[in-house]
């Protein structure tokens, strides 16, 4: 049996002759529908990346270490019942490998400052800039989410001394770049 909908989650495609045929609620037919399943195939652009005859049926995929380029990528999952029936699901995803571009602007070189400062950067990304976070020494000192990005520094409340700033930027995909520390 196979759905007549292709875009049907695999789970609902085995359970839809339990729907047609027995009057049965949809958390039923889906934990009868998980005893029927036998096993299941994923696929990235064609290349197997899991078969598994038990759930969970999940994978982590590292799209660097796999050679994903940069752009949208097919995924397949094909379940098999116990009878040798299968059905496919499939979606598209986006792989964003790519770091965002962040450069501390404020200040752009070593330089006295006292009282509150105003740390700033300027991030972009292909797609989407999520945060970026603004650090003195090691210690994040705050986030800004949106553009022109800048952060007030307080500097009364630290030591007199030298201290090294920087900023990282944060992508939608959750990759990071980090400035030039000044």
């Amino acid at each position: 049996f196979s759905s007549l909908d292709p875009h049907l989650p695999i789970g609902d495609s085995i359970a839809e002759p339990l729907l047609i045929h027995f009057k049965m609620g949809r958390r039923e037919r889906l934990d009868r529908a998980a005893g029927l399943l036998d096993r299941v195939e994923l696929f990235i652009d064609g290349t197997e990346v899991l078969s598994a005859g038990a759930p969970p049926y999940t994978v982590l995929v590292d799209t660097v270490a796999r050679g994903l380029a940069d752009g949208e990528h097919r995924l397949d999952a094909k379940g098999y019942d116990v009878t040798g029936n299968s059905a496919t699901a499939t979606a598209t995803v986006r792989v964003d490998n790519t770091p965002p571009a962040v450069a501390l602007t404020a200040p752009s070189a070593p330089a006295s400052a006292s009282g509150i400062y105003t740390l700033k950067a300027t991030a972009s990304d292909d797609h989407r800039i999520a945060r970026v976070d603004f650090y003195v020494g090691a210690a994040v000192l705050a986030e800004d989410v949106e553009a022109p990005y800048a952060v007030e520094w307080d500097t009364a409340r630290y030591d007199n001394g030298d201290y090294e700033v920087g900023a990282i930027a944060y992508d939608a995909a959750g990759n990071a770049a980090t400035s030039e520390i000044v």
